[in-house]
């Protein structure tokens, strides 16, 4: 009977021996928690070489597109400033936005000019030709192009504007109506230049004709049979 209490003393103590854990030693508990600092040391370090790469990226692509942006509008710029030289020649007023000397520089106005090589040619987001001679309503009529963003891309858009008549609304009185005829639209990406030059030349073309005739409804027949796409504004 002893000998059996013993045995049971033994496997009790034995049981309680293996349940006690040691407890870490301090070299233990110093090492893994080092290992956790390092761990995340790397970590944070390979955060910061992607986060790096990211803005990297995202400083080349915004330095395309705005060299893309201003090559396109020295170009256009440059062209609304011969239009407006031809058109001046006709007697047909005109005005350009932005104005003219802030991207040419004159040794004889007008016809004594360059471009200017230190203007922020992409900081324009809006380039006009607008007739403001007084004969047939044409104050108004106007070549403009404009950026907007769309799904996070810039997009070009070129419009033509004009006056369609006044009318009179109850509440309000005499109202000019404006139709907005959209030219051409494109993702900066995807523009082809060449298109854009075929589509202005056929506008200009029968602009500069209705005042060479003096018919007005030259110009806005065309734009109405060629280009159906638009709104009309009230002002």
């Amino acid at each position: 009977m002893s000998r059996k209490k013993n045995i049971k003393d033994a496997k009790r103590r034995k049981t309680i021996k293996k349940s006690i854990k040691k407890p870490k030693s301090r070299r233990t508990v110093v090492k893994k928690n080092t290992i956790l600092k390092t761990t995340r040391a790397k970590w944070i370090t390979l955060l910061e070489k992607q986060l790096q790469i990211e803005e990297s990226n995202a400083d080349q692509k915004t330095a395309r597109k705005d060299l893309k942006k201003s090559r396109i509008n020295k170009e256009l710029l440059e062209n609304f400033w011969h239009l407006w030289l031809r058109f001046n020649k006709l007697g047909a007023v005109m005005t350009l936005q932005p104005p003219s000397n802030t991207y040419v520089s004159f040794t004889m106005f007008p016809d004594e000019w360059k471009i200017k090589n230190d203007f922020n040619f992409g900081a324009v987001e809006t380039i006009a030709l607008i007739d403001t001679t007084q004969e047939q309503n044409r104050v108004g009529d106007s070549l403009i192009l404009n950026y907007y963003i769309s799904r996070n891309e810039i997009h070009l858009r070129f419009i033509f504007e004009f006056l369609e008549g006044e009318k009179y609304h109850k509440y309000s009185g005499w109202k000019r109506h404006i139709a907005r005829h959209v030219l051409y639209d494109s993702s900066l990406k995807t523009i082809k230049m060449h298109q854009l030059h075929k589509i202005l030349g056929e506008v200009v073309k029968a602009w500069y004709t209705s005042h060479i005739e003096r018919n007005r409804k030259i110009l806005t027949s065309f734009i109405r049979n060629k280009f159906s796409q638009r709104e009309v504004f009230i002002r």
